[in-house]
């Protein structure tokens, strides 16, 4: 059973039925009192169901897990986060299942795989109508749904990027008027509904840091970005597009630039961090924390010239697949257990699901519910991505990626070479073979078998879509 659980019989009080049969009235009448006693009884000892939790839903947009302290990176950028996850869930091998927003945050909303969400009529990026989000299965059970959005992708009217919007399906209210601000814009906005919600209530928070460019706000003391910095336009203060566009004519970054980005993108970073600590803060506050399902996630990585490339959008290295996972469950029951073994944002729609006891609702989806792992419980599945033309597996500390227009794998041991630099698809084919079997059975089960053409041209117009939009 769920969260909501199954209600326990209680005894009736054996003194009413007692008292009843003893009152001096006419027996017919004495019968009637016994049983409305008998009723009353009843009624007044059933216990009430729990009350459902509250769902916040969080999602980091460009967050890589390798640059958090959480995750055991150099630099302390997420002492707010290593402190809620003393009470949460952090599972050390969480991936997304693109490296773009777009079709990512399609995917964690609906619990669909990417290929769902490609080759929509005139190069729309919303949710399609015959896809059920996430908002509209929790409104149908009697939630309160909101969603508030710094970013120009995750949009319900249209934006420069997202000239279509459509995310908003299911959603009572979608708050987009935080579009490239920062995260104490989205805070502000969050607790404005926090407090104007009775529970239970689902909300989407989507913050922007720290998407490009890496700028964190004026008032924000800096840690990590050196001061004497001297760059080129933009790139001192931020931006990776000059070294991007650079990057397509043949020139190779500077190792002082990537190592100035970066080091403001960590800034970024740990600016998010110290805002989501106060918004954790503000919902204890407001006693919102204690029943609340609280998980974190991010739609894909950014990649700092670790594989020839600047950005997202690129390819499936864990530089823009690997991503956080963090799941508070309510009470903060979870302990401050570290999982190791795959999963993937996929399974954010079940977990939620199995935490209200939809289990019917849950069956549907490709994920599989995370719960009974944070309870010590169940295994680890393969997780499997998709961008453009490559398909990826994750399982075991292994994975293989597959080109479909090259029809070429490339394999890496991720126990010994997390860096993925070293390719062993001809070392060891015996760790190829089951691989390459789970990618196929789920490439052939999500695209069919005869869908190599279709796959590849999708995936292109999705990547031109973006091109042409300038958001690559």
């Amino acid at each position: 059973m769920g969260a909501i659980g199954r209600p326990i019989p209680r005894m009736i009080p054996k003194t009413i039925v007692e008292a009843a049969a003893r009152l001096p009235v006419a027996p017919m009448l004495g019968r009637a009192v016994l049983v409305l006693a008998v009723l009353l009884g009843a009624g007044s000892c059933r216990p009430a169901a729990p009350p459902r939790p509250n769902v916040l839903l969080v999602l980091v947009d460009t967050l890589r897990a390798e640059n958090l302290s959480l995750y055991g990176y150099s630099r302390p950028t997420s002492p707010r986060l290593e402190a809620l996850a003393r009470s949460a869930a952090v599972f050390l091998d969480a991936r997304s299942q693109a490296p773009c927003t777009f079709p990512s945050a399609n995917s964690l909303l609906t619990g669909e795989f990417p290929q769902a969400f490609l080759g929509q009529p005139g190069g729309a990026m919303g949710i399609p109508s015959e896809r059920r989000s996430l908002a509209e299965l929790l409104a149908a059970q009697g939630y309160r749904t909101a969603a508030v959005s710094a970013s120009p992708i995750v949009r319900k009217s249209p934006s420069r990027f997202n000239p279509g919007g459509g995310f908003e399906r299911g959603f009572e209210r979608f708050e987009e008027d935080c579009l490239w601000g920062n995260a104490a814009c989205v805070n502000a906005a969050a607790l404005r509904l926090v407090d104007s919600f009775a529970a239970p209530f689902f909300l989407y928070l989507h913050y922007l840091d720290p998407h490009g460019p890496y700028r964190p706000p004026a008032d924000y003391a800096r840690q990590f970005a050196p001061s004497g910095y001297t760059g080129g336009p933009g790139v001192a203060e931020g931006d990776p597009n000059p070294l991007a566009k650079a990057l397509e004519a043949g020139q190779v970054p500077e190792r002082a630039d990537l190592d100035h980005l970066e080091a403001l993108y960590d800034d970024e970073i740990a600016y998010f961090d110290g805002r989501f600590g106060e918004l954790v803060a503000a919902l204890a506050a407001r006693g919102k924390l204690e029943d609340t399902l609280l998980i974190l996630v991010a739609d894909h990585g950014e990649e700092f010239f670790e594989h020839g490339q600047l950005k997202h959008c690129h390819t499936l290295f864990d530089t823009e697949t690997r991503t956080p996972l963090l799941i508070r469950p309510p009470g903060g029951l979870a302990q401050g257990r570290r999982i190791a073994g795959e999963a993937a944002n996929l399974d954010v729609v079940p977990t939620v699901l199995d935490y209200l006891g939809l289990s019917a609702d849950a069956a549907t989806l490709p994920g599989t519910s995370l719960r009974p792992r944070l309870e010590g419980e169940g295994q680890a599945r393969p997780a499997f991505a998709a961008w453009g033309s490559q398909r990826a597996v994750t399982f075991g500390g292994r994975k293989l990626i597959y080109d479909l227009g090259t029809d070429r794998f490339a394999l890496y041991d991720l126990t010994t070479d997390p860096g993925e630099t070293t390719d062993l698809t001809a070392d060891r084919p015996d760790w190829v073979s089951p691989l390459r079997r789970q990618l196929f059975t789920w490439l052939i089960a999500q695209e069919g078998a005869d869908s190599r053409q279709r796959s590849l041209e999708q995936g292109a117009a999705a990547r031109e879509r973006l091109r042409s939009l300038g958001y690559l």
